[in-house]
């Protein structure tokens, strides 16, 4: 399937109806009782809406029940009638797994949620079924995906069943202990990653939700389209590490060593820019490496320096931030950037202006980009900038505007 056409984030319903096997189960259900089998019906016709051509998946009975059945019956005590009797059919169609959910206590607690609770008691469902995906270094999911994102989110959630069902996350032999958590989550992680890195039609998932987190971003205001003009290519390109920026990281902490004294012999900026990306830390007047910064291999380098130059969240700061990045990786030096800044943060709806210190992000760039000062920024500073972007894209979790 191409992601980029999915109309409505969902797989292909395909039209595969009620066929032989569900009237049969539904007839059965009718002649025992046709109220329930009229519930039956409707849950079903849900259901398959959802749900890809094969046939129902853990995530699509899931989705349809703790998701859907809130908004196609607006009455509590009527949508758990509805998912009663869409257990009694799976149930009828060999489907043992599906109706235990639909007749479980997650589904029953979802249903008679209030709104305010409702998204938190989801997120937490989801994380206890062990098909949910996972955030990880790659991508943090939206809390609402939509469009080709929420048809990743099925797909990988159908990827989970199949190596849950496959036994990939039952101990290693029979009476063992179960897997610990943290070890499931990881796990899950790297099926996550493995699918986000895997081509379908349209290129490589990864790229593609890239590509709509894009448009997303860029559908907020007209000032934040034009911070993005022309950049989709570079934000693409930045998927591969810039490695100059990586040796100029790797001297300055090489200054550092073991440890020096705080007011040794090395400069403000690379002092600060160190300690922000948590590669080194005040210890009794001294400067000394961080646990995470020995033995670092360059990648880990390179995504410790993309993740923290700027961050996920959206505020000002970051905002401001971002439009000077933004610049940067275009290839040109920020200058007369306070208008578009304005504008944006105005336009989004925000009321107060960033801190003047969030332009310290600039002086990150030149340090690790362009360490001799030149009219126009290196490769390697716009590859960093659009790296920023890129990982910013990607983590940043959306505000409903």
């Amino acid at each position: 399937m191409d992601f980029d056409d999915a109309p409505s984030g969902g797989l292909p319903s395909g039209g595969h109806g009620v066929d032989e096997a569900v009237a049969a189960a539904l007839s059965y259900l009718d002649s025992v009782d046709p109220a329930t089998a009229a519930d039956a019906r409707t849950g079903w016709e849900g259901l398959r809406l959802v749900s890809p051509a094969a046939g129902p998946t853990q995530s699509s009975v899931q989705s349809f029940l703790w998701l859907h059945l809130r908004v196609l019956v607006d009455d509590a005590g009527r949508a758990w009638e509805v998912a009663q009797a869409l257990a009694d059919l799976l149930d009828r169609l060999g489907h043992a797994r599906y109706a235990d959910i639909a007749r479980g206590e997650s589904t029953r607690t979802l249903l008679h949620s209030d709104d305010e609770t409702w998204q938190q008691l989801l997120s937490d469902a989801v994380a206890r079924s062990g098909i949910g995906a996972e955030n990880t270094e790659l991508v943090t999911w939206q809390e609402t995906p939509v469009g080709p994102e929420r048809a990743m989110v099925d797909l990988i959630g159908e990827t989970l069943e199949v190596a849950t069902v496959a036994g990939e996350f039952a101990p290693k032999r029979l009476g063992g202990a179960p897997l610990r958590d943290t070890t499931l989550a990881s796990r899950r992680r790297g099926i996550t990653d493995s699918v986000l890195r895997s081509e379908r039609a349209g290129g490589v998932l990864l790229e593609q939700l890239l590509d709509h987190r894009l448009e997303l971003w860029t559908r907020y205001s007209p000032p934040r389209a034009e911070l993005y003009r022309d950049l989709a290519q570079p934000l693409h390109d930045a998927g591969e590490p810039a490695y100059g920026c990586v040796r100029r990281l790797e001297g300055l902490l090489a200054q550092v060593g073991e440890g020096v004294d705080v007011d040794a012999d090395l400069s403000d900026v690379s002092g600060r820019l160190l300690q922000r990306l948590g590669l080194v830390r005040k210890h009794h007047g001294r400067l000394v490496p961080t646990t995470r910064a020995r033995g670092i291999s360059a990648d880990r380098m390179w995504a410790t320096v993309v993740s923290r130059l700027i961050g996920t969240d959206y505020h000002p700061d970051t905002i401001a931030a971002e439009v000077m990045v933004a610049e940067v990786a275009r290839g040109q030096w920020p200058h007369g950037t306070t208008m578009l800044t304005t504008a944006l943060l105005r336009s989004e709806g925000w009321t107060t202006d960033p801190d003047p210190d969030a332009d310290a992000v600039l002086v990150d760039l030149v340090t690790l980009g362009s360490p001799r000062e030149t009219d126009t920024p290196s490769s390697d500073a716009m590859r960093l900038a659009a790296a920023v972007l890129r990982h910013r894209l990607l983590h940043t979790r959306l505000p409903a505007l």
